[in-house]
Parts: C-alpha cells; structure tokens; sequence
C-alpha cells in the first residue's frame, strides 16, 4: 500500500520488445474503417482474454495503450495491449482507476464504496477504443452517441452521412449490436470477454 495515496500496487518490472507505434499515433492522422478496426480489435480481445483467464483486469485500456509491430518483411501487424500499472488482480474494487475519458460510468460511483466488476470495466473500454479509432482522436463519445441511435439495419446510413464531422464509417449491423452491449450503461448487461469473442461480427 502507498503510505502518500493509500492505492494498492505490486511493484513489477516489464520488458517489451521495441515496437512501431501506437494506435493512437495511427488516428491522429487518419480514422479507420470497419475493416481494419477488426484487425487490432481481434488480437486486443485475445490478448485481454488471456488477462481475464489469468484473474488480472487492465483498467486502463485505451488507443495510446495498444502498441503494434509492423514487419515490413511479411506485411503483417502484431497489436499488443500495453502499459499494466493500473491494472489489478481482483474482480471487484471499490475505488477509482484508470484513464477518464474511458472510463466506465461505474467507476464514478466507486470511490463511494459501491463495488464495480473489473472485467466488466475493461469491456466498456474496449469499447469506447474501437469507437475512438473509427470516429477520430477525442470523438469516441460522439461516435458512441450516433451508434447507439441505431436501432435498425437501415439506419446505418446515418452514420456514413459526408457531411458528419466526424464522419464514421460503419457497414455491419452485427458490429452496432456488439458496441451497444459492450457500452451498456448497466454492467451486468455487458459481455465477458469469452462471449465478446464469440459474438456474430468478432467470428466473421
């Protein structure tokens, strides 16, 4: 326990192999589409499933936090989730952590002793990056407002309208159904990662 913050921490020392760049690099100078979110979003998910799996939640997921590796020798991209100085090693806390803007709302009313589930916490997350990467650097709230107003395959159009600022390009319905409920306001409503990675758009 810090004696100056009282915040519980494990003192680790991590060494990762020298990547590229961030993500968040990547969407201050463009955002992506559809397509090429599901590329980093795949691995991310993975990567998070094996924390899940190990008992250990991020708390801190974000764009600037999700580092890649490009080999120019075979064309491909390795994403990694980066940065566990936040992260802790219990399904439940009782106090705040992690990076505001993407927060979970329940996390507001943790530091008034209302217990939040860690791992569903890193599922509103994830979900708010991915918003980020497709809406724009700062626009993830937006993005997540005008998907969550899409109620019916047809209204995916809303979303590509040219004269949007930021524009979204969103084609798939079965990725609005996921950001919906990986962005449920009520926690006990959202996946675990395990039925994240097996839902419809994650699968094709």
């Amino acid at each position: 326990m810090d004696q100056t913050t009282q915040f519980p921490y494990v003192r680790h020392l991590h060494f990762m192999e020298l990547c590229t760049d961030s993500l968040r690099s990547i969407i201050k100078r463009k955002t992506l589409n559809e397509f090429h979110a599901k590329q980093w979003f795949r691995q991310v998910s993975m990567g998070l499933q094996y924390l899940h799996h190990m008992g250990i939640a991020h708390m801190d997921i974000k764009t600037a936090n999700i580092l890649f590796i490009y080999d120019s020798s075979t064309g491909t991209t390795t994403y990694k989730l980066s940065d566990y100085g936040l992260s802790v090693t219990s399904n439940q806390i009782d106090y705040f952590v992690g990076t505001h803007a993407f927060a979970a709302p329940e996390l507001a009313r943790a530091s008034m002793g209302a217990p939040v589930d860690t791992f569903r916490c890193d599922i509103y997350s994830l979900g708010l990056t991915i918003c980020e990467t497709l809406a724009g650097k700062n626009q993830h709230r937006y993005a997540m407002i005008a998907i969550k107003k899409v109620t019916i395959p047809n209204q995916l159009g809303q979303l590509t309208n040219k004269n949007a600022s930021p524009r979204l390009t969103i084609s798939t319905y079965p990725f609005v159904h996921m950001i919906n409920w990986m962005l449920d306001d009520n926690p006990i409503h959202r996946p675990t990662i395990d039925e994240l990675i097996n839902c419809q758009w994650f699968q094709t």
